[in-house]
């Protein structure tokens, strides 16, 4: 890190289309120095973050992405918003990160930042890409017609990011100095006027057009950028005459030397897009993914497993054999029991995160969500609504913060109302526990892919059920910029993957050390008197005899009428009532019941608990309760916040009778009519 010798902190803005590589960019310069938050007011994301260089102090923002300075969506807005208060900030250098490799289209947003005269430098990214299609650019011509200091950039392998610093170093340099100078092209701020373009551009030509006192720069931020006050006939007219002087000077920025790589790019996206083909292809990757997960991950489940149990006899040995300590009690069973049998899963979270950051990365997701549009649009829903689905098969959480991007409220309403049915990572752990308990090898991943199946025809039912009710109205038309497709690097993948297993880990030793501890006072207080233990012929009976005696055995008693519907018992019911707090809690409240009752010596695993107690048909409808039942405590406050409190309301108890009516059928059904 560079020595800060100047007082002024400046403010990097990157700023550019959705999927053009600014928060790639934002992570090189900016690393473990940046947190996320949320713009005043709005409900979108904020990403901000420091770095020295050159001896001066840089706060780094991260702007949502957006096509225009006329805002269509939140995003937009936010973006607009933070631009135009910051316009006459000193110390803001606007950084355009552009597309490379969709250069053309990228330009309208750049000429409206260029209109701002604010301090701007055009980062050409991706150019990698850029160069395989066939496209080699003239930096000296674009930064001519522009006036501005243009660089080439490829963010995914850090290939000239530190030349941005560089320049903006440079800049600040010169705004100190006073030497600075944003003026914006004359024929810029002429084109409103006279919707033509003075072409070559001379000395002579700038020094003689006539620019009208009412396009100065003040009022071409106004009229020329789609601020509030503009009207859509005159948003219109002045995208006309952007796109029309794109089409001019486009020529004279780059050159294409072939289309050899376009043409296999195109073949790429008429295989992975094909009518008939695409959609089996995407299961197909979906199916393969789950039965990886459980093939590779069984190995370093084991190996985490037997250190857990080994862990556990040794902090046990501390106590005498017949010791009733209740500090070992709360070590062995609250702590270890419980965050042990959680720690147990993250191979098969790392394998499964580590799936879904190369189809992210790859840039596959997109493809998939227009895939998918054909569907969406049926439903009800829009086909952006697929990418916050996809986004919830990691956590329901950022899926819902996700929906920002669809622009009408009852199609947002309707995918925050579908997206827990989406088997988020937090289920894994339960999946992962019941699915070898019950079922054998061989049928594992098919069992997984129909539960992940499942949640998705239900959510796709119960869409369709509220567009023709309560959100009834007509579709958005589907409009997606599909990303470039990428080799992933492994740094890249690398880095998503071990932070998601990183807050895994982090929820296991925050939250759920916590919940296991308070699950394991409910399971143990209150203490069943020493004269009723006695009566009992054996341990386990009086064991137990003082789980239902507890706090948890009474609340369990109390609704196991309603779970028996299902075929569950108590003891399953008390494991749901903890798993609201967060899903993995099912796991460990499990095995603290099963560990202070009926749990024999020979018992090795909580697996064999659950085969011994509970038939493969109760294990079918315990993964269909978890799957479809009450959301986790975080996403019921997060789709409170972002929908409304009586919306999260509905999504609580509907989606949990739906559930319960689903596993009373599957049970009486597979009991009375199959014997199973």
């Amino acid at each position: 890190m560079d020595k800060v010798t100047s007082e002024k902190k400046y403010k990097i803005v990157l700023a550019g289309n959705p999927n053009s590589g600014k928060s790639t960019i934002f992570n090189r310069l900016a690393g473990a120095r940046q947190h996320v938050g949320n713009y005043p007011g709005v409900t979108v994301e904020k990403k901000e973050g420091w770095c020295s260089f050159g001896g001066r102090s840089f706060n780094i923002v991260d702007l949502p992405g957006q096509y225009g300075m006329t805002a269509h969506s939140e995003d937009e807005e936010a973006a607009r918003e933070f631009i135009y208060e910051n316009i006459t900030n000193s110390e803001m250098i606007l950084v355009n990160i552009v597309d490379a490799s969709n250069f053309e289209r990228n330009l309208f947003l750049t000429l409206q930042f260029r209109q701002l005269g604010v301090p701007m430098i055009l980062v050409l990214n991706m150019v990698d890409l850029a160069r395989q299609r066939g496209f080699e650019f003239r930096k000296g011509e674009i930064s001519k017609w522009l006036r501005l200091p243009v660089l080439e950039c490829v963010g995914f392998t850090g290939e000239g990011v530190n030349d941005i610093m560089k320049e903006c170093a440079s800049i600040a340099e010169q705004l100190e100095a006073g030497s600075y100078s944003a003026e914006v092209p004359v024929w810029l701020r002429d084109l409103k006027e006279k919707g033509v373009l003075p072409t070559p551009i001379t000395s002579e030509t700038l020094e003689n057009a006539n620019v009208p006192e009412s396009l100065q720069p003040s009022q071409a931020v106004v009229k020329g950028c789609g601020a509030k006050n503009a009207d859509e006939r005159n948003e219109s007219e002045t995208a006309t005459l952007y796109y029309s002087a794109i089409s001019r000077i486009f020529p004279e920025m780059l050159f294409r030397e072939s289309e050899k790589t376009i043409r296999k790019v195109s073949i790429l996206d008429r295989v992975f897009l094909h009518r008939f083909l695409g959609l089996p292809l995407f299961f197909l990757m979906l199916f393969l993914i789950f039965q990886l997960t459980f093939t590779i991950g069984e190995y370093p489940m084991g190996w985490i497993e037997g250190g857990v149990e080994a862990l556990s006899e040794k902090i046990g040995s501390l106590w005498p054999d017949d010791s009733e300590s209740l500090l070992k009690s709360l070590i062995l069973d609250g702590i270890i029991g419980g965050v042990g049998g959680v720690i147990v899963f993250l191979p098969n979270i790392f394998f499964l995160f580590l799936a879904i950051s190369l189809l992210e990365d790859s840039g596959y997701m997109s493809r998939a969500a227009v895939l998918m549009d054909r569907f969406m649009a049926k439903i009800g829903l829009h086909g952006k609504s697929f990418i916050p689905m996809l986004v919830g098969f990691g956590c329901t959480v950022p899926a819902i913060m996700a929906t920002r991007m669809l622009e009408n409220r009852r199609e947002r309403l309707a995918t925050i109302f579908v997206l827990p049915l989406m088997s988020c990572g937090a289920r894994m752990p339960i999946y992962a526990l019941l699915i070898p308990a019950f079922f054998p090898t061989v049928w594992q991943g098919t069992v997984l892919f129909s539960i992940y199946v499942l949640g998705i025809v239900l959510a796709i039912l119960l869409a369709k059920i509220m567009s023709w009710t309560v959100l009834r109205g007509e579709p958005i038309p589907f409009v997606m910029e599909l990303s470039p497709w990428h080799v992933p690097t492994m740094r890249t993948v690398g880095v998503k993957t071990i932070e998601r297993c990183w807050l895994y880990l982090k929820k296991a030793g925050t939250v759920i050390l916590g919940i296991s501890i308070l699950l394991w006072c409910l399971t143990t207080f209150p203490q069943l008197p020493e004269e009723k233990a006695q009566q009992y012929a054996s341990e386990q009976a009086a064991a137990e005899a003082a789980l239902e005696f507890s706090t948890a055995g009474r609340i369990g008693k109390a609704i196991e009428p309603i779970m028996e519907t299902m075929g569950m018992d108590w003891k399953i019911g008390t494991a749901f009532l903890g798993a609201f707090a967060a899903k993995e809690v099912f796991v460990a409240q499990m095995g603290i019941v099963y560990q202070c009752g009926d749990v024999e010596e020979d018992d090795s695993s909580l697996r064999e608990v659950m085969r011994k107690n509970y038939s493969p048909l109760i294990g079918y409808c315990l993964l269909i309760f978890a799957l479809v039942s009450a959301p986790c405590m975080a996403t019921f406050a997060v789709a409170a916040r972002e929908a409304g409190w009586k919306w999260a309301a509905a999504q609580w108890f509907f989606l949990t009778l739906i559930a319960w009516v689903l596993c009373t059928g599957i049970f009486q059904i597979g009991t009375h009519c199959f014997g199973l």
